[in-house]
């Protein structure tokens, strides 16, 4: 099918009776583009892309196979390497990280636990050593940052999400227990099970699929910034890559195994995972551990965000709706209703707020008769 609303065009389908789903992405959709793709108990029932992935070319319309940056939706990824590890009894939940990784025991970091890590109550939401951008793509100088670095607070009894490292920090446990990186476990351990389309660290030969990343407006930036004094402001600009487009938009960014990339529809069957862990089959991971993730760990003000979070392992629980998933710095969100065995992931190249991102969850919450996020 294809819907256009001025010059904005998606192509795709949709299921009967979610035929609304594509009239609101349609009005939503103002800059760059976007896929969209909605599951139900496995099944797909609504799969649109439209919009242009390419700030240098307006015609190069997005594509049902376009690859877009996860931002925080990665962490997702980075958990379920820690958790395949854990299923295979490589390494524990609560196992201090240190045990795989020595030099991390510095400076009271030695009791942190990967659990911690993965509910963001370790401490670690930042580094104090000045990083260039460029740096978050040399592993190992960001890991002995984070060796010498201090907890921001006494670990486990606060949170605040690890918005720059989360991928550093779980990645260099894999690599010590495995001796692979993170991007090379993934690809080999899920990529069979989940497709090839999600990648942590994307290969020369599909860097033609990438959208560009549209940064925000000076207005957006400075609403999400907010106070240069906040923790928020010193752990997103050490270094300030989500405000350097013209690194994003290359391909030593595209390599980097802490970027993860993927489109709409491969998201969407690795968060089947969760969707279905009361519907469906026993899948790569046995179904305890995966409701062990998507409960909650952490919860309460998070000192980051400046707001009320429920941190779960690699995913975070929408209040009480009963939707658990991620979302991403640029507006994107990929989440879950296991009641339903629903799977809703949206994955745009225009960095915004996520109101856009909730008008479409909502409408979907609506046509399945949950609570709204």
């Amino acid at each position: 099918m294809e819907t256009k609303t001025g010059l904005k065009q998606l192509s795709g389908s949709t299921a009967p009776g979610f035929e609304r789903m594509a009239d609101v992405l349609s009005e939503r959709l103002k800059c760059g583009g976007a896929g969209l793709s909605i599951h139900i108990d496995g099944r797909p029932v609504v799969s649109l892309w439209g919009g242009t992935r390419r700030l240098s070319d307006r015609s190069d319309e997005w594509t049902e196979d376009t690859l877009v940056n996860l931002w925080s939706i990665a962490k997702t990824f980075n958990a379920l390497c820690i958790l395949d590890l854990v299923n295979r009894k490589k390494i524990a939940l609560d196992d201090p990280v240190c045990r795989n990784w020595p030099e991390f025991a510095k400076n009271g970091k030695e009791e942190i636990t990967i659990r911690q890590v993965l509910c963001h109550s370790s401490g670690l939401p930042g580094v104090s050593q000045k990083l260039q951008t460029l740096d978050m793509c040399h592993w190992k100088k960001v890991c002995e940052c984070l060796e010498n670095e201090a907890p921001w607070w006494p670990p486990g009894t606060r949170r605040g999400v690890h918005i720059q490292f989360y991928g550093h920090l779980l990645g260099e446990v894999v690599r010590r227990a495995t001796g692979v990186s993170m991007g090379s476990f993934w690809h080999s351990r899920f990529a069979p099970a989940f497709g090839p389309d999600v990648f942590l660290g994307v290969p020369d030969s599909e860097h033609r699929r990438i959208a560009d990343v549209i940064e925000f407006s000076a207005t957006e930036k400075q609403a999400y910034l907010g106070d240069q004094n906040s923790m928020l402001y010193r752990a997103v600009t050490n270094p300030p890559f989500a405000f350097e487009p013209e690194i994003l938009n290359s391909s030593v960014w595209w390599r980097a195994e802490m970027c993860g990339y993927g489109t709409a529809e491969s998201v969407a069957r690795v968060y089947d995972l969760f969707a279905r862990v009361d519907s469906g089959s026993e899948g790569i991971l046995p179904k305890e551990l995966v409701r062990e993730a998507m409960r909650v760990q952490s919860e309460g003000f998070d000192e980051i965000l400046s707001k009320e979070k429920r941190w779960c392992l690699g995913l975070q629980a929408f209040g009480n709706s009963g939707w658990i998933g991620m979302a991403g710095l640029g507006g994107s969100i990929a989440a879950v209703h296991a009641k339903t065995a629903a799977c809703f992931v949206l994955l745009a190249n225009g960095m915004a707020d996520f109101k856009d991102a909730l008008v479409l969850m909502n409408e979907l919450a609506w046509l399945l008769g949950t609570d709204p996020l």
